[in-house]
C-alpha cells in the first residue's frame, strides 16, 4: 500500500534485506513496517529486521508502534545515508551499554566519561582515540580479535587527569611493522591501562605497543608472541 510495506497480526515478520519505501502519503513512512497495536503490545505480534534498506524510516528508532520502537534485534543497527535519506541494517561491532555501533570510531565519538565501550565482534579498522578532558573510559575487548591499530593522541595534556584502559582484547598484527598500540609522538599520551590483553605477530616483525612520550603506562597480565617487542 502507499503507507505499509508489511504489518504484522500476529507471529514473527523477519527482514534479512532487500529494499522498502513508502509512497507519498499523509503519514510519509512512519508505518512503513509495524504490526497491529494491541498484539504488539501484549507480545503476539513482533518484527525483527537484521537486513535491509528502509527509505525514510529507520527500524532501530522509530514512531510504528510509539515513540523509539526498535524493531533491530539485539547486535544489529543502522547506518543512515543522508543523501538518500535511508538506513541500512547491519551486524554491529560494539556497544556502549544497550546501544550498539557499526564501527569502533563511531562508538568511540559516543563514548562518554566512565563508560565502556565493548566489542561484540572482531574487527579490523584503524582508530584514533585523543584525550580529552574530563572524558576517561574503557574499552573491553569481551575476548575478540582487534587486527587493526588504535592511535592514541594525548592532545598534548602533559599534566591531564584523564584515563584510558584498554582489556581482554586479542591484538593480531600481520603486516611488517604493524603496531597494535601506537602513541603518536610528541602528543604526550598519558593515563594509559592494558590489561589481560594479548599481542600475536607474524613473524616479529610487528609491535605490540609504540609508547613514544607518554607517561603513566600501566601494562598487566598480558602477554605477547612472534613480535619485535611488547612495549617500545
Amino acid at each position: 500500500g502507499e503507507t505499509t510495506v508489511a504489518s504484522v497480526t500476529k507471529g514473527l515478520l523477519t527482514i534479512n534485506g532487500g529494499e522498502f519505501r513508502a509512497n507519498d502519503s499523509e503519514y510519509g513512512s512512519t508505518y512503513l513496517i509495524n504490526c497491529y497495536d494491541a498484539n504488539y503490545k501484549d507480545g503476539a505480534a513482533k518484527v525483527a529486521i537484521s537486513g535491509g534498506t528502509f527509505y525514510g524510516f529507520n527500524p532501530e528508532n522509530n514512531a510504528a508502534e510509539g515513540a523509539g520502537t526498535d524493531f533491530c534485534p539485539e547486535g544489529y543497527t543502522v547506518v543512515y545515508n543522508a543523501v538518500e535519506d535511508s538506513y541500512t541494517v547491519i551486524s554491529a561491532v560494539a556497544k556502549i551499554g544497550e546501544t550498539y555501533y557499526a564501527t569502533l570510531s563511531s562508538a568511540i565519538s559516543a563514548v562518554k566519561n566512565g563508560e565502556t565501550i565493548e566489542f561484540i565482534a572482531d574487527i579490523n579498522e584503524n582508530v584514533t582515540i585523543k584525550q580529552a578532558a574530563n572524558k576517561s573510559f574503557t574499552i573491553d575487548g569481551a575476548g575478540k580479535t582487534y587486527s587493526a591499530t588504535i592511535s592514541i593522541d594525548g592532545n598534548k595534556r602533559s599534566t591531564g587527569k584523564e584515563t584510558l584502559r584498554i582489556e581482554n582484547v586479542n591484538f593480531v598484527a600481520e603486516r611488517e611493522l604493524q603496531t597494535s598500540i601506537d602513541a603518536i609522538k610528541s602528543t604526550f599520551v598519558h593515563n594509559v591501562t592494558v590489561d589481560n590483553c594479548t599481542f600475536t605477530g607474524k613473524d616479529k616483525k610487528q609491535y605490540g605497543m609504540i609508547l613514544r612520550n607518554s607517561y603513566n603506562i600501566s601494562v598487566m597480565n598480558t602477554k605477547a608472541e612472534n613480535v619485535l617487542e611488547l612495549v617500545y
